[in-house]
């Protein structure tokens, strides 16, 4: 009732009103964040399944290469004990005969042999001699590469006639040889030694002494 005795309605209020907004905020968001937590869910899950399959991938390769390294490594030892094994075997000496300085190679080995080529270092002093004449299977090339022609058995020997500077200053102690078996193609089995040079045989006391 008012100042003038007029009745009057007070306002209603409404109690339950914020209880209501809760609950339809809540009827809401609630799916919302269950969709959410599902697809982060999902996402953590492909995560996890890409870092273990790039794992698994990444052992697989680094297993393959060990595989494939440790294969190479063996063929590579098999490879060099062949040709260890398949080497010709020499007795490389030098020596002089009625015609002067010779070379000569004795073959050891069982298998037979087509034929070699033989190769020295120049600058030593010794070189093979294309002036005189050679044995009808040694064949030489240039002053450093000669050819022996004809089948090598065990024992038997190739040989070739030799130059010496006639300033034994100029000699080496020793030479270095090296002979390939021409039937292999290309060529790898190859043989090196060192061969010793004999001093002249009309070399001066005064030569020898320069010498040493």
């Amino acid at each position: 009732m008012d100042r003038t005795g007029r009745l009057t309605r007070s306002p209603v209020v409404d109690t339950h009103a914020g209880q209501r907004t809760v609950s339809v905020c809540r009827l809401l968001v609630a799916p919302m964040c269950t969709s959410i937590a599902t697809v982060v869910g999902v996402a953590l899950a492909a995560l996890v399944v890409a870092i273990f399959a790039g794992l698994i991938a990444l052992i697989s390769a680094l297993y393959t290469r060990t595989q494939a390294l440790a294969a190479k490594g063996s063929l590579a030892i098999e490879r060099e004990r062949y040709n260890v094994e398949a080497a010709p075997r020499f007795d490389p000496v030098m020596e002089y005969g009625s015609e002067g300085l010779v070379m000569r190679l004795t073959y050891k080995s069982e298998k037979p042999m087509n034929a070699i080529r033989a190769e020295i270092r120049s600058g030593h002093g010794v070189e093979f001699d294309a002036t005189r004449k050679q044995e009808p299977a040694g064949r030489i090339e240039s002053e450093t590469v000669a050819f022996w022609t004809e089948p090598l058995f065990q024992d038997s020997t190739a040989s070739w006639g030799m130059e010496v500077d006639r300033n034994p200053g100029q000699v080496s102690d020793y030479i270095t040889l090296k002979v390939y078996a021409l039937e292999d193609k290309p060529l790898k089995r190859t043989v090196q030694f060192r061969v010793k040079v004999p001093p002249r045989p009309d070399m001066s006391q005064a030569e020898r002494a320069a010498l040493g």
